[in-house]
């Protein structure tokens, strides 16, 4: 996953363990020597709601991209997903569209996008980035300042 071992730079920090964190992390360590993530909140070890990301609670959605890119940088999470939880739904079969026309008609679209909450996306993700050699986490740790 990582080819760290040969770069020159040193210490990458992110700021936040949210998903923006947790992927742009997962890119710097390919190009970085080590990389520290810094979060304010406690990271919880199991998919569980944290306070800051109140959204979490809401459905979220993979479309067939999103999928391909996050099962590059991380071989089996998507499986891991599924294992956990996580389903297929048809765009514009399963799911009801309103828009100002009206309601959309159902019809197989054959665009499958992966349905979970928030909490395991992140989680599985998380878990994930932490077996790489030179990533790390400091929650519960404010930024004050740059």
């Amino acid at each position: 996953m990582s080819n760290a071992t040969n770069i020159p730079n040193q210490h990458a920090i992110v700021i936040g363990g949210s998903m923006a964190g947790l992927l742009a992390a997962r890119v710097l360590s390919d190009h970085f020597a080590r990389v520290t993530i810094v979060e304010r909140d406690r990271l919880p070890i199991a998919p569980e709601f944290r306070h800051g990301t109140p959204q979490a609670r809401h459905v979220h959605v993979l479309m067939q991209q999103g999928q391909r890119i996050l099962g590059q940088l991380f071989p089996g999470l998507i499986q891991e997903l599924e294992a956990h939880g996580a389903v297929y739904t048809d765009v514009t079969n399963d799911m009801l569209w309103l828009n100002p026309a009206g309601w959309t008609p159902r019809h197989v679209s054959g665009l499958e996008m992966l349905c979970a909450s928030r909490t395991l996306i992140e989680w599985g993700v998380r878990q994930r980035l932490m077996n790489i050699q030179n990533v790390s986490v400091c929650s519960e740790t404010d930024v004050q300042g740059l």
